[in-house]
């Protein structure tokens, strides 16, 4: 007998089992043909349908799932969905007997069903499933500002939406392979992408943060040293500039779907390389690893030094890559946030950072991986009212747009109404500003051993109630304004140290 190779071990599944957590009813039902209807939720459901036929025997009944109708009523099917055929579709062969369909080993994000097939329906045939890993929430947030509370709301369902089994972030098309459009490999994600790699050692870092798993850096620590001088080495010890980069900002017009970046991937992916040399340099110390984190140290020096020669304009005072000088707001602000720019540079860039935005209108001009970082910039850097009119600006782009359309998710992109999915969490990401820098709370200390807690919120916010189940305990803290002073109660386990 040849020997058979060992490709991996079956291992337990720790996670929480997927399971349907909420059931709703259509809030409308319309025929718009012959056979064909079309049920509406007001809720976005990443599910299925449970449908109830009493019909023919072999009657064709089929079934697709979408996320908004187009202007002439009809569900709108994006073009990546037409293309692979059954991603949202599923066909139901009656037996000829009463029976209530529902699939399964699959799922579908969507507000809207197009029922093909039958001759009559009724409103209570179908009945919308919500399933999602069941996982605890461990967070309660409320404030008096609406818009702040939809933000905060419509981030968690979002997140809930794309938790099946592993985190997704569109439940419509990431459940194919990514990268990938049909034979054609996406060549900007061909190699390392510093934008979207960060994420390795981001969720590892943030795992032994927030919940002192140390576990979690011994198991990946050697796999993310092996990717730390894969990256140099592709970069030919240079900066990696190349990927996606700052990937869709608004374009401007609110009917155009995709926003690539007009001035390239260069500074942007540079910034996430130095990014995650960061991480690199903080696990590397935590696990006591010291000549890997003395290089971690002085390899991000390195690279922050080539990036300000690169990319900084002493002229302009910002920074931008050669052959394309207008002033943009994702590699400037991620180069403050990452701790990139020296006092002198952030002074300069600061300035034209304020002044792009007076101009906007305080409107963002960032794509999804950059713009939680602005408002968190503008505050850190004492600017924190600009960065309220930043988060809560009227209309596109920004998060009072996508909340004007009705929906309850965030969008992938701020052109909303046009855009490839509207249940994808990345714009979400924001909601860390409004719980850290609005409600000052913000974690000093791994496991929340040690947590400050200091509010900033303007004169319109009447009370901010916030909690959450660390593994030390539960922090419960509650603001409200009486006789025109803002007053805390906090509460917190004695195994937390609280600095106010």
């Amino acid at each position: 007998m040849k020997d058979i190779k060992l490709l991996g071990r079956l291992k337990y599944d720790y996670s929480e089992p997927i399971r349907v957590t909420n059931k709703y009813t259509p809030s409308s039902m319309r025929k718009i043909g012959d056979k064909q209807f079309v049920f509406e939720f007001d809720e976005y459901i990443t599910g299925w349908i449970e449908l109830t036929v009493d019909c023919k025997k072999d009657t064709e009944v089929s079934i697709q799932y979408t996320e908004r109708m187009d202007k002439s009523g009809i569900p709108f099917l994006h073009h990546s969905i037409t293309e692979n055929g059954r991603l949202q579709k599923d066909f139901f062969i009656s037996a000829g007997e009463k029976v209530t369909y529902r699939p399964m080993f699959s799922y579908k994000g969507f507000h809207y069903v197009l029922i093909e097939g039958l001759e009559e329906m009724k409103i209570t045939d179908v009945v919308g499933c919500m399933m999602h890993n069941d996982v605890k929430s461990v967070m309660e947030f409320e404030c008096s500002d609406d818009l702040l509370n939809w933000i905060h709301n419509a981030t968690r369902k979002t997140i809930l939406c794309n938790f099946h089994g592993l985190s997704t972030d569109t439940p419509i098309f990431e459940k194919q392979g990514w990268g990938v459009t049909g034979k054609t490999p996406w060549e900007a994600v061909c190699g390392p992408t510093p934008t979207v790699d960060s994420c390795w050692p981001e969720i590892v870092y943030r795992l032994y943060w927030c919940y002192e798993d140390i576990d979690a850096l011994k198991e990946n620590y050697d796999g993310l040293k092996k990717y730390a001088a894969y990256i140099n080495k592709y970069a030919n010890n240079g900066l990696c500039d190349k990927g996606i980069g700052d990937w869709l900002p608004p374009t401007g017009d609110r009917m155009v779907e995709w926003a690539e970046p007009p001035e390239g991937p260069q500074v942007v992916e540079s910034a996430y390389h130095i990014r995650i040399f960061e991480r690199m340099e903080q696990i590397a110390t935590i696990l006591e690893k010291e000549e890997d984190a003395k290089y971690f140290k002085e390899e991000r020096k390195r690279l922050i030094d080539l990036f300000n020669k690169t990319y900084y304009d002493e002229q302009k005072g910002y920074y931008h890559k050669e052959g394309y000088d207008e002033f943009r707001q994702a590699g400037n602000v991620l180069a403050i946030a990452f701790g990139i720019a020296t006092d002198e540079i952030k002074k300069n860039v600061m300035k034209n950072l304020l002044n792009d935005h007076e101009e906007r209108d305080w409107h963002f001009c960032m794509g999804m991986y950059t713009s939680m970082y602005l408002p968190i910039v503008l505050s850190e850097e004492g600017y924190h009212e600009d960065a309220i009119k930043v988060v809560t600006a009227k209309g596109y782009p920004g998060f009072d747009f996508m909340r004007q359309t009705g929906s309850t998710t965030i969008f992938e992109a701020w052109e909303c109404e046009v855009c490839r999915s509207s249940c994808h969490y990345a714009f979400g990401a924001t909601d860390n500003w409004i719980i850290s820098y609005l409600g000052g709370i913000k974690q000093l200390a791994s496991g929340y051993s040690k947590v400050k807690i200091s509010p900033n919120l303007p004169e319109s916010i009447e009370y901010f109630n916030y909690s959450i189940d660390t593994i030390r305990g539960v922090i419960d803290v509650k603001y409200y304004r009486e006789n025109g002073k803002l007053v805390a109660e906090i509460n917190a386990p004695k195994t937390i140290e609280i600095v106010e």
